[in-house]
């Protein structure tokens, strides 16, 4: 028997935390395990640090409370989720009850057979507006362009040696890329999900939103892309100037107009290349010295 740690971000989910607990608590249950459910509310406006907060009550060996002081975020609470497990395992999963807690299990039999340090379990089918889904594929792509593909989901499963290894100081925080940058043996498995019992957390805007601060902060892809635009101008610049300089010597054309667009297109190319290069610099020191904190905590119960 061992300790498994569910961490649950929880966002006016108090009609439903109560059953998210007795799901997890019987899973593990019935496959032998000893639980830990540590919930972090992130900024709730309804209920649900009461109710999370009367479970830690009746459950005081098995459920920790956590309290932010405001809405950080998904990915925040699950990082603030995980400094107070104890778990062999861990496990993030919403509290939507999207994905059944029992599912976990299956995601720990795979990562235990493939030997691998942390597995996603994502839905088999997505049903999702146009905004929603462009706004995820924009989320994808921001956070993968020019490094490795990352399209990580919110349930997982992970060793508590890869979560003992995270390592992060700032306010803009995308777990999967943390994760991904300490190992690379981790899977998806599509699984079943049901429709989300709650209103998402997550609108079109919001994804867009997180998208842009993840393409900024984690992702040097636009430096990159004025850089590489600044090259291939030079070279266009170049060979623009090669043609109107033999058309200057050989087929006389007004005196003045060779020079100017020579020198227009040449310097425009240089000032991008130079914007890219110093942007480049100014990315790596923004990355290294960043040092807001990603959650405040108000309150804790049974850590």
């Amino acid at each position: 028997m061992s300790l498994i740690s569910f961490v649950v971000p929880v966002f006016n989910s108090s009609e439903i935390i109560e059953e998210l607990c007795s799901e997890i608590l019987a899973a593990c249950k019935e496959n032998g395990e000893t639980p830990e459910i540590i919930f972090v509310n992130d900024g709730s406006e309804d209920h649900s640090f009461e109710i999370i907060s009367k479970l830690c009550e009746s459950f005081p060996n098995e459920i920790k409370g956590i309290d932010l002081t405001q809405n950080f975020g998904q990915h925040c609470a699950t990082l603030c989720g995980f400094e107070y497990c104890n778990g062999e395992y861990i496990v993030s999963i919403d509290d939507d009850l999207q994905f059944n807690p029992r599912q976990a299990f299956i995601l720990l039999e795979e990562l235990k057979s493939r030997k691998l340090d942390f597995i996603y379990g994502i839905p088999k089918k997505r049903n999702h507006s146009l905004r929603r889904f462009l706004g995820r594929m924009f989320l994808f792509w921001g956070s993968s362009l020019g490094s490795k593909k990352i399209a990580g989901a919110s349930f997982r499963v992970i060793r508590k040696n890869i979560i003992n290894q995270l390592s992060f100081t700032g306010d803009v925080v995308f777990i999967d890329d943390l994760l991904t940058q300490i190992s690379n043996r981790y899977a998806y498995k599509p699984i079943d999900a049901s429709p989300s019992r709650i209103k998402s957390r997550y609108s079109g805007k919001n994804i867009w939103r997180s998208g842009i601060r993840i393409l900024f902060f984690y992702s040097g892809v636009p430096l990159r892309f004025i850089s590489l635009l600044g090259f291939a101008g030079s070279a266009v610049s170049g060979i623009f100037g090669l043609y109107f300089i033999v058309k200057k010597l050989f087929f006389h054309v007004p005196i003045g107009y060779t020079s100017i667009i020579v020198t227009i297109l040449f310097s425009a190319s240089a000032i991008l290349l130079g914007i890219g290069i110093l942007g480049e610099y100014i990315h790596r020191i923004y990355k290294n010295k960043h040092q807001s904190k990603a959650y405040y905590i108000r309150e804790r119960k049974n850590t």
